[in-house]
């Protein structure tokens, strides 16, 4: 059996941003849990009555508010070695749109799910679980055979670390008290993985050709002469 490698890709821009921002906003946090006894993810995390209450920011504000130490440290590793990966194959624009999407599909999930059952109304939704287990559903699906260290310990290929993951969401969302936070981050999988479905199939591909070629003859359409002050030659194209 093939040895699990440790691989660390540069860190890219976007992922240094969102890193320094989770740290920054996580130190706020406990700053002003300790001294002012405000709870700030009570604000920017997403809940069902604030968001409803009109603070729809929420919806892509909560992932900045981590809920301990750990799971900082936890996502931020996974940012650097699994989405900075994906960053360097897709490029900074498709992972911008892919942390969005997921982002949302996270949120509007836990939305529908508070709706139909009020008891999950008293959690609040917070930090980048469900983004980074939809990078690592998207690395899977891109390097399956690649090696993962599970738990640090258990060398397993990345699509069976995937499902590992899954199965462990799912049996939290399940059983646990607050099953529908977990539920939520499975939200932010599936809208994940419907975007890479979506962009790649030929139809879009098709609306994308379409739209550049679009694009570079509204340029030509708007090139018009220039004649210098004496009308006289050169003229050129502007």
């Amino acid at each position: 059996m093939q040895s699990a490698q440790f691989h660390t890709p540069p860190l890219t821009k976007t992922n240094k941003i969102i890193i320094i921002s989770i740290a920054s906003f996580f130190l706020l946090q406990t700053v002003l849990a300790l001294a002012l006894k405000f709870n700030i993810a009570s604000y920017l995390g997403l809940s069902y009555n604030g968001f409803l209450g009109g603070l729809i920011f929420q919806a892509l504000s909560y992932p900045l508010m981590g809920s301990g130490l750990l799971e900082i440290i936890f996502d931020g590793l996974l940012l650097w070695f699994i989405g900075c990966d994906l960053e360097l194959n897709w490029g900074t624009s498709r992972y911008i749109r892919f942390l969005i999407v997921s982002v949302l599909g996270a949120a509007v999930l836990f939305l529908f799910l508070t709706f139909f059952f009020p008891s999950g109304r008293v959690y609040t939704l917070t930090g980048l679980t469900g983004f980074t287990n939809a990078l690592l559903l998207a690395y899977a699906i891109i390097y399956p055979h690649r090696h993962f260290s599970f738990m640090l310990i258990f060398p397993v290929k990345a699509w069976i670390c995937c499902a590992l993951i899954i199965v462990m969401q799912l049996f939290s969302g399940f059983t646990g008290p607050a099953g529908v936070l977990s539920l939520a981050h499975l939200g932010a999988m599936v809208s994940g993985v419907a975007y890479l479905v979506i962009i790649s199939s030929p139809k879009w591909k098709k609306f994308t050709e379409k739209r550049k070629q679009l694009k570079k003859t509204n340029k030509r359409s708007h090139l018009h002469l220039v004649k210098d002050d004496d009308d006289k030659p050169p003229k050129y194209w502007q």
